[in-house]
């Protein structure tokens, strides 16, 4: 049950249609996905539905899964929410309200995410036009530390949670195994599913096939869609690459946010120090 104080603060915050969707796919979800942005959220929603797809015999590939599995007996229902990382100084209480909900958290080093994200809110989202990439690790609402509060929060709440009721995901395992790391979330979730169709999602999932499917706009959603098709950093799939701050920082920024992670909770295994 949402909150009556957060219900109303959403309906300031966001559009009505918006509060309505969230609402019910809050109401419908088994399982939710949280994650900052730029973890891999959209590959592995590419990954999840193809294998949902397969599985269950549905024949069109939606993004929001919830909806896709939604009238398929068997299937789980996956919710996919940024957890409240999206919106300034957001003060919806998104680990109370998924307080009874089982937790798949997709985490990625931040040092990686804040180079994607300023790439992201300065040429897909057009959400930042404030500076240069330093100055942007720097701002306090869209930066860096951002991040480190936002992980935090959740680090703080799963701890706090039943061990048999969350899974840690990383970006960099999934880069590593990712039919391992989909075996995993899909034992989490108690489901049988046979190796072909992990497989056939890895390589649909694969950085090549959805630049493919972004270039060619074959799936008519707006997280499939380029920013600008003559700018790559606008791509949804820009790099996917590991330990990509170390080439696109300067030592001096790189030290800064070598310095703020010491503020992050080990909970999730990213340390100041790693190479």
């Amino acid at each position: 049950m949402i909150p009556i104080s957060q219900l109303l603060y959403g309906l300031k915050k966001y559009k009505l249609k918006s509060i309505i969707s969230n609402i019910f796919s809050i109401y419908v979800s088994d399982y939710v996905i949280v994650s900052f942005q730029k973890c891999g959220k959209t590959w592995l929603r590419m990954m999840l539905s193809k294998v949902l797809s397969e599985k269950f015999n549905i024949k069109k590939i939606k993004l929001d899964l919830q909806y896709m599995t939604l009238f398929k007996k068997g299937a789980p229902n996956i919710l996919i929410s940024h957890g409240g990382s999206i919106k300034d100084n957001n003060k919806i209480n998104f680990q109370k309200i998924f307080k009874n909900k089982k937790i798949i958290f997709l985490v990625r080093d931040p040092r990686d995410i804040v180079v994607s994200l300023y790439h992201g809110s300065r040429t897909r989202d057009k959400t930042y036009d404030g500076g240069n990439i330093s100055t942007f690790i720097r701002d306090g609402n869209s930066g860096f530390s951002k991040i480190i509060n936002f992980m935090n929060a959740w680090a703080n709440d799963l701890q706090n949670r039943n061990r048999d009721n969350y899974i840690i995901i990383k970006y960099e395992n999934l880069k590593k195994d990712a039919a391992r790391e989909l075996r995993r979330i899909f034992n989490f979730m108690e489901l049988d599913i046979e190796d072909h169709y992990l497989h056939e999602a890895v390589n649909y999932g694969s950085f090549d096939n959805m630049r493919k499917l972004e270039v060619q706009q074959e799936i008519k959603d707006y997280r499939m869609l380029p920013g600008n098709l003559n700018d790559p950093n606008s791509f949804r799939t820009r790099k996917g690459k590991i330990g990509s701050h170390k080439e696109e920082l300067s030592m001096e920024d790189i030290g800064y946010i070598n310095q703020e992670m010491l503020n992050l909770n080990p909970f999730f295994g990213y340390l100041a120090n790693e190479n």
